[in-house]
């Protein structure tokens, strides 16, 4: 199935891209048809595209969304992320070791863990204050916690740098 020419592939989903235009992160939809919504949503997408080619610039801010979101579903949501990952949650592994940007929550923080099971991950993100939340889940599963600039857990003991409650 081939995406519509008319202008109407945009005013279909026009509040889901007003939203995209609007913010910079992650945005989730639950939807009954959420793989319909996504196909108009991408078809939209391109649509602005191709007239904003054709010298329409009534529709260039949601061309520009294109290289901004990536569209995608799952159950039972459309999930728009952001292709620059300076703006999302970043990850630099190197062997077993993790640097997770734009974590800051402990709940964020033990679901990065328990996602990314990593020897060694640093949450620059992270505040002092969360290490006494963090910390329950960290001891059953076998981490330590290193407190400085930021949060890091780690499977290897680092002696008198363990935070305790």
């Amino acid at each position: 199935m081939g995406y519509s020419k008319s202008s109407k592939a945009i005013l279909r989903v026009k509040d889901y891209l007003d939203e995209m235009v609007e913010k910079n992160e992650r945005l989730e939809w639950e939807l009954e048809d959420n793989v319909g919504i996504a196909f108009k949503i991408r078809q939209a997408m391109a649509q602005a595209s191709t007239r904003v080619n054709q010298g329409d610039e009534t529709y260039a801010e949601y061309a520009r969304l294109k290289s901004k979101y990536l569209i995608r579903t799952m159950f039972g949501k459309v999930i728009a992320e952001p292709r620059d990952v300076t703006d999302v949650v970043k990850a630099q592994q190197t062997a077993n070791h993790m640097r997770l940007s734009g974590l800051g929550t402990s709940l964020e923080i033990v679901g990065a863990a328990i996602q990314h099971k990593a020897d060694e991950m640093y949450f620059p993100d992270a505040y002092t204050n969360q290490a006494s939340e963090v910390y329950p889940w960290a001891q059953k599963n076998g981490y330590y916690i290193v407190v400085g600039e930021g949060m890091t857990l780690t499977k290897n003991d680092p002696g008198e740098l363990a935070w305790k409650p």
